[in-house]
């Protein structure tokens, strides 16, 4: 998250890896390097008018993020439409030019679903698919001509899994769901997970809860 507090140090500090600077060496000596973008990156958009905690950083952080070694970003979350369709995508693009590749958002449904595949250097297809089960308002989530994050019913979510891993040798699944700082999963959270590798999933990583 590079707004609030984090981007005011981003936009009056002199550390330019900030808020990376501690971290930037192990993230960028990993083969494929994954997090949850938790913010729109735009100057542009509303703030949504439901929401108490609404998060959008500079464009200029995506140099940060690209310095710090990400390769893939997860979008899919209840924040990267905290100032729209225009925000979100702005930060979709930024993050494109920036050859850092995201996952589970988009400027409509087709794209936020979409699996992005990695080829490590011994050919592996590493696939990603993320969802986002945390969603603030209806208009969060990706439509035929809507710009959002991925959301699907359970029996869109098998097909979508097992399609998926049809196109890869590894499948990493992402979800933003759980409750905050609660330190053990939820009984939504557990059926999915279980779903997830039942349909294909090699991995399952979850985000949301602020909590490890």
């Amino acid at each position: 998250m590079l707004a609030r507090r984090i981007g005011d140090q981003i936009k009056n500090g002199h550390d330019t890896s900030y808020p990376f600077s501690e971290t930037r060496q192990m993230i960028s000596q990993a083969d494929v390097a994954t997090g949850n973008l938790e913010c729109a990156i735009s100057n542009n958009g509303s703030p949504a008018p439901k929401k108490d905690y609404l998060f959008r950083a500079a464009p200029k952080s995506v140099q940060r993020l690209k310095s710090a070694g990400f390769t893939i970003l997860n979008l899919a979350n209840n924040h990267s439409m905290d100032y729209g369709g225009r925000a979100l995508t702005d930060t979709v693009d930024l993050l494109q030019k920036a050859n850092i590749i995201v996952v589970g958002a988009g400027p409509n449904r087709h794209d936020a679903a979409q699996i992005k595949i990695v080829n490590l250097k011994d050919g592996t297809k590493l696939g990603f698919l993320s969802y986002s089960f945390v969603v603030p308002e209806e208009s969060f989530i990706a439509d035929v001509h809507r710009a959002g994050v991925h959301w699907s019913e359970e029996n869109e979510f098998k097909h979508e899994i097992a399609r998926a891993k049809s196109l890869c040798d590894l499948l990493v699944v992402q979800f933003h769901w759980g409750e905050q700082y609660k330190s053990h999963s939820n009984a939504f959270q557990r059926h999915y997970g279980h779903l997830a590798v039942d349909y294909g999933a090699d991995l399952v990583i979850g985000h949301h809860p602020h909590w490890i």
